[in-house]
Formats: C-alpha cells, sequence, structure tokens
C-alpha cells in the first residue's frame, strides 16, 4: 500500500542578528517572482519583536483614522527605522541569505478587527452622494456590500467559526 504522506517542503526562515525570529514556506501563490508571501510563523524570540515587525502596517492602516499625510511619513519613517535596526536576514530552506529589498510581517487578527470597523463605520446610505453612478450600478454596489457584511461571517452555534484556523501572522517579502 502506498502512502499518501506528502513531505512538506523545508521552511525559509528568517533571522534577528543571529537569533532565529520565525519561519515560512511561503504558501500563497504569488503573481511576480519579485515577492513571495505565506503564514509566519514565530518563534519566542520573533513573538518579543512582533510589535516591531507590525508596526509599518500598523501605521499605514492608521491612514483611515483620519491622521495627517505628513505625520503618517514620520511614523513609518521612524518605524522603518526600527526595523532596520534588528538586522533581519531572510534564509532560503538550504541557509543561504537571500538578498531582499523589503519584508513585511501583518497581523491578520488585527486586519481583521480593523475590516470589521471599517464595515461598521460604512453606511449603504453613502451611495446616494455618488450621483455619477446609474442607479443600477448603484444597486449593485449596495448588493455587494450587503453580501460581504462581516455579520454574516459571524460565529452560530450549529457551525463555530474556527479562530485559530489559520496562524494569526503573515509575512510578504520583496526581492
Amino acid at each position: 500500500m502506498q502512502s499518501s504522506f506528502i513531505p512538506r517542503a523545508m521552511p525559509y526562515t528568517l533571522w534577528s542578528r543571529g537569533r532565529l525570529v520565525g519561519h515560512t514556506e511561503f504558501e500563497f501563490v504569488a503573481n511576480t517572482d519579485e515577492h513571495k508571501m505565506g503564514w509566519f510563523h514565530p518563534t519566542e524570540v520573533g513573538l518579543g519583536i512582533l510589535e516591531i515587525m507590525t508596526e509599518p502596517s500598523r501605521v499605514v492602516c492608521s491612514i483611515r483614522h483620519g491622521v495627517d499625510v505628513e505625520g503618517i511619513r514620520v511614523d513609518l519613517d521612524a518605524a522603518t527605522d526600527r526595523i532596520a535596526a534588528l538586522d533581519l536576514e531572510l534564509r532560503s530552506p538550504e541557509g543561504t541569505v537571500l538578498a531582499v529589498e523589503d519584508i513585511g510581517i501583518n497581523d491578520t487578527e488585527r486586519l481583521m478587527q480593523l475590516a470589521r470597523d471599517t464595515e461598521d463605520d460604512q453606511e449603504l446610505d453613502d451611495l446616494d452622494e455618488l450621483d455619477e453612478l446609474s442607479d443600477e450600478l448603484k444597486a449593485d454596489i449596495a448588493h455587494d456590500l450587503e453580501i460581504l457584511r462581516f455579520d454574516d461571517f459571524e460565529a452560530d452555534e450549529d457551525q463555530p467559526w474556527e479562530e485559530t484556523k489559520f496562524p494569526r501572522y503573515q509575512i510578504l517579502a520583496f526581492f
């Protein structure tokens, strides 16, 4: 009888000053060769510096909260400097240090909360302000927004939502 076991690829690893920060298999499909994406699994060391590694994402997302653009630029520069101080290295499964332009880590729990907050702030009535759109297009947009409401994805007793189904962090590396 043949085994159905399929060996997983050796993970790429992320290092900071000689300390293992985490690993990824870059399992997401990327649309170019210039970047790779996947789930990021931090080590104990990685957990200790995740606030720094996820800071640029938090700064950029704060634009939605009405922060001035110049303030965002200053905050983003400071966050970028803190990440640069970590001296991050991405290594191939064979241990070779890879030349990367940028590495980003996202906290999916925070992004999902941001999406919920944004959705809660949106009003379907806002479509009436878009006079240049046809009534048919407005109706289509309103229909799509209603389908995408997060309320429809809430857990129920028959089919509870598994919050831990996916890892919490994602990594994106630009080459």
